[in-house]
């Protein structure tokens, strides 16, 4: 198999003596030297850019901060899986423990660091939700990509290494989703997670199910239009699901008639279908087909600038 650098296919002596060279020379130096022949040289021709990335490859403190990075960017992600909830379960520990020594008669003069602590620690879970929610898509984007990333992966993760078969791995692309699949039950979700306001549910949709962003798009515009139903999450079991009848009765529990007054302060309350939509619309909408662009051109369904994201 070739490798990227001709570098790495070098001795490992020889590699730590180039290491060393970069280490104690400039690289302009350092590729004078490396063309001298043996032993003040290695009797290589090479370049400045080819010394350069060599050296930031093998430099062992640039893989160390390679692997912190790998190791940062993990936990980064996963923080912005789980919102705020560290902070609010660190918030209640604290007052929890106040409360507690409080119960037990112990005097609030005996609290006042156990209460300075509790005063900052609520002071800086209201400016991260704060932020959270000022910054919207933007504070998530680091895991929106790893989903993108994960959506764009192939059928296999890996396969058995041979003896003598240098052939590279390429991962199979999955195949692709038929929108025939989509169910009135699958619609039912989406439009569930779309009005609970579930950003990452939304996401697993076209991430790890396969909806297509223009459906998802699109039953977010009826939504924000009150124009998208939401499926009632219990049935009995037999009950007809199809919602794009369109003889659907009024007394239906899978519609929730929406009332400005009262959505504020009852969450069960969902935006009903507007009566023309209802009565001429399905559910499961014409969306545009899948662009036939170069398929090195990133998908990013939060950040496009002519369309709503996720």
């Amino acid at each position: 198999m070739k490798t990227k650098s001709k570098f790495k296919a070098l001795p490992r002596e020889d590699q730590d003596w180039i290491f060393r060279l970069c280490q104690n020379n400039t690289f302009e130096k350092a590729v004078e030297i490396l063309e001298k022949p043996r032993p003040e040289g290695l009797a290589l021709k090479t370049s400045y850019s080819a010394v350069r990335r060599f050296y930031l490859e093998y430099n062992p403190d640039a893989q160390q901060a390679q692997i912190l990075d790998q190791y940062a960017q993990g936990l980064r992600i996963q923080h912005q899986s789980i919102g705020g909830n560290f902070d609010s379960a660190i918030l209640v520990q604290v007052q929890s423990r106040i409360l507690d020594a409080l119960a037990k008669g112990k005097p609030i003069a005996d609290l006042q660091v156990e209460m300075k602590t509790m005063i900052n620690l609520q002071k800086t879970f209201i400016a991260t939700e704060k932020w959270r929610a000022d910054a919207g898509d933007k504070a998530i984007e680091d895991r929106v990509h790893f989903i993108e990333t994960c959506a764009r992966a192939g059928k296999q993760d890996f396969k058995s290494a041979i003896p003598g078969d240098d052939t590279p791995f390429v991962e199979e692309s999955r195949p692709e989703f038929v929108e025939e699949d989509i169910t009135d039950e699958d619609i039912a979700r989406l439009d569930k997670a779309i009005s609970a306001g579930d950003t990452n549910a939304v996401a697993n949709f076209y991430a790890v199910e396969g909806f297509p962003i223009e459906l998802i798009k699109e039953r977010r515009k009826l939504h924000q239009r009150g124009g998208c139903p939401v499926a009632s999450p219990a049935r009995t079991p037999g009950t007809a699901t199809n919602l794009r009848q369109e003889d659907t009765p009024e007394s239906d529990n899978s519609i929730v008639p929406f009332d400005p007054e009262k959505s504020s302060g009852d969450r069960r309350q969902q935006p009903a279908l507007a009566a023309n939509i209802h009565q001429k619309s399905p559910v499961k909408p014409h969306y545009p087909p899948k662009s036939t662009s170069s398929g090195n051109a990133k998908l990013d369904p939060f950040h496009n600038e002519n369309q709503e994201g996720l």
